[in-house]
Protein backbone atom coordinates (compact mmCIF):
# COMPACT_ATOMS: atom_id res chain seq x y z
CA UNK A 1 0.00 0.00 0.00
CA UNK A 2 3.18 2.15 0.47
CA UNK A 3 3.83 2.29 -3.14
CA UNK A 4 0.61 3.80 -3.92
CA UNK A 5 0.98 8.11 -4.05
CA UNK A 6 -2.51 9.21 -3.90
CA UNK A 7 -5.19 8.73 -1.46
CA UNK A 8 -7.92 8.45 -3.23
CA UNK A 9 -6.08 5.00 -4.34
CA UNK A 10 -5.86 3.81 -0.93
CA UNK A 11 -9.35 4.92 -0.31
CA UNK A 12 -10.90 2.92 -3.16
CA UNK A 13 -8.67 0.33 -2.34
CA UNK A 14 -9.88 -0.12 1.55
CA UNK A 15 -13.60 -0.43 -0.09
CA UNK A 16 -12.83 -3.77 -1.77
CA UNK A 17 -12.54 -5.96 1.53
CA UNK A 18 -12.70 -5.79 4.85
CA UNK A 19 -9.28 -6.54 6.12
CA UNK A 20 -7.96 -3.75 3.46
CA UNK A 21 -10.10 -1.32 4.54
CA UNK A 22 -8.07 -1.57 8.28
CA UNK A 23 -4.54 -0.99 6.63
CA UNK A 24 -6.07 1.67 4.71
CA UNK A 25 -7.17 3.51 7.78
CA UNK A 26 -2.97 2.84 8.65
CA UNK A 27 -1.84 6.72 10.37
CA UNK A 28 1.31 6.01 9.51
CA UNK A 29 0.73 5.55 6.09
CA UNK A 30 -1.08 8.80 5.33
CA UNK A 31 1.85 10.44 7.52
CA UNK A 32 3.91 9.14 5.08
CA UNK A 33 1.65 9.91 2.17
CA UNK A 34 1.23 13.88 3.39
CA UNK A 35 5.20 13.68 3.72
CA UNK A 36 6.11 12.57 0.15
CA UNK A 37 3.79 15.38 -1.34
CA UNK A 38 3.69 18.40 0.66
CA UNK A 39 6.57 20.17 2.27
CA UNK A 40 6.67 20.63 6.50
CA UNK A 41 5.59 24.30 6.56
CA UNK A 42 2.48 23.39 4.77
CA UNK A 43 1.50 20.11 7.06
CA UNK A 44 2.12 22.71 9.81
CA UNK A 45 -0.53 25.22 8.62
CA UNK A 46 -3.38 22.49 7.84
CA UNK A 47 -2.79 20.28 10.87
CA UNK A 48 -5.84 18.67 12.18
CA UNK A 49 -6.39 16.56 15.10
CA UNK A 50 -8.86 13.43 15.57
CA UNK A 51 -11.24 13.41 18.70
CA UNK A 52 -8.14 11.25 20.45
CA UNK A 53 -6.08 14.97 20.23
CA UNK A 54 -3.52 12.69 17.63
CA UNK A 55 -2.92 14.01 14.20
CA UNK A 56 -5.51 13.44 11.90
CA UNK A 57 -3.23 12.58 8.67
CA UNK A 58 -5.89 11.33 6.27
CA UNK A 59 -8.11 14.53 7.04
CA UNK A 60 -4.79 16.25 6.81
CA UNK A 61 -4.27 14.17 3.26
CA UNK A 62 -7.14 15.47 1.62
CA UNK A 63 -7.21 19.32 3.11
CA UNK A 64 -3.71 19.78 1.74
CA UNK A 65 -4.65 18.45 -1.39
CA UNK A 66 -7.36 21.07 -1.82
CA UNK A 67 -4.56 23.51 -1.06
CA UNK A 68 -1.48 22.52 -2.09
CA UNK A 69 -0.16 21.12 -5.76
CA UNK A 70 1.08 17.11 -5.05
CA UNK A 71 4.25 16.49 -5.94
CA UNK A 72 5.10 15.47 -8.95
CA UNK A 73 7.66 12.56 -9.32
CA UNK A 74 8.06 9.53 -12.14
CA UNK A 75 9.92 6.35 -13.00
CA UNK A 76 12.08 8.14 -15.25
CA UNK A 77 12.51 11.40 -17.43
CA UNK A 78 12.60 12.40 -21.05
CA UNK A 79 15.33 14.50 -21.40
CA UNK A 80 15.19 16.98 -24.44
CA UNK A 81 18.59 18.17 -25.92
CA UNK A 82 18.32 22.20 -26.64
CA UNK A 83 21.35 20.86 -28.91
CA UNK A 84 20.15 18.41 -31.50
CA UNK A 85 16.09 18.48 -30.51
CA UNK A 86 17.08 14.44 -30.01
CA UNK A 87 14.56 13.25 -26.64
CA UNK A 88 16.09 10.65 -24.66
CA UNK A 89 15.58 8.84 -21.36
CA UNK A 90 18.02 9.77 -18.12
CA UNK A 91 20.45 8.46 -17.89
CA UNK A 92 20.76 7.33 -21.46
CA UNK A 93 23.18 9.06 -23.78
CA UNK A 94 22.05 10.15 -27.16
CA UNK A 95 24.53 11.04 -30.18
CA UNK A 96 25.02 14.65 -29.32
CA UNK A 97 27.51 16.91 -31.43
CA UNK A 98 27.76 19.03 -28.96
CA UNK A 99 30.66 20.41 -26.98
CA UNK A 100 29.42 19.32 -23.40
CA UNK A 101 26.03 17.26 -24.35
CA UNK A 102 25.38 16.59 -20.61
CA UNK A 103 24.70 20.68 -20.51
CA UNK A 104 22.28 20.36 -23.08
CA UNK A 105 19.78 18.70 -21.85
CA UNK A 106 16.36 19.66 -20.12
CA UNK A 107 13.90 17.43 -18.32
CA UNK A 108 10.51 17.33 -19.83
CA UNK A 109 7.68 16.49 -17.53
CA UNK A 110 4.57 14.36 -19.27
CA UNK A 111 2.29 17.28 -19.60
CA UNK A 112 5.18 19.52 -21.42
CA UNK A 113 6.14 15.91 -23.40
CA UNK A 114 2.52 16.28 -24.95
CA UNK A 115 3.06 19.88 -25.30
CA UNK A 116 5.75 19.43 -27.99
CA UNK A 117 3.03 17.79 -30.40
CA UNK A 118 1.02 21.07 -30.04
CA UNK A 119 1.06 23.44 -33.51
Amino acid sequence: MQRLSDGRDLVSLGQVAPDLQVLSEDRLLWKKLCQYHFTDRQIRKRLILSDKGQLDWKKMYFKLIRCYPRKEQYGDTLQLCRHCHILSWKGTDHPCTANNPETCSTSLSPQEFINLFRF
